[in-house]
């Protein structure tokens, strides 16, 4: 009865997990390993996804030249050209609060258009 309770207990009044970082949160931890595994993770995933949709429907989400490369560090310059961008071209917005997740496949998308 105690575990059904404890369960419970976890169930109903455990905080909700947040899985994403904000710019802010990148911009203080910008330089750590942590964060080039996570913008590593992202960039896989978001090109394992543009397969995906190339072989599903015919079309990819972003086109990066073969010679590009995933790389952390070509990710993180994609990244900051994004926040640039979007800090610049929207001034009142509080950019620190926006998701790195969103704003890296927004620029793959912007850097690489595919061509129709």
């Amino acid at each position: 009865m105690k575990y059904f309770l404890m369960v419970l207990g976890v169930i109903f009044f455990a905080p909700p997990i947040k899985a994403d970082i904000s710019v802010s949160q990148y911009n203080a931890t910008r330089n750590s390993e942590l964060i080039d595994a996570y913008i590593a993770g992202i960039g896989m995933g978001a090109m394992y996804s543009s397969l995906e949709q190339r072989s599903k429907h015919g079309v990819n989400i972003y086109c990066p030249p073969e010679e590009w490369g995933h790389s952390t560090e070509n990710l993180k310059v994609v990244l900051d050209n994004e926040i640039m961008t979007w800090g610049i071209d929207n001034p009142r917005l509080n950019i620190g609060g926006f998701s790195i997740e969103l704003l890296l496949i927004r620029g793959l998308k912007n850097k690489f258009p595919c061509s129709k």
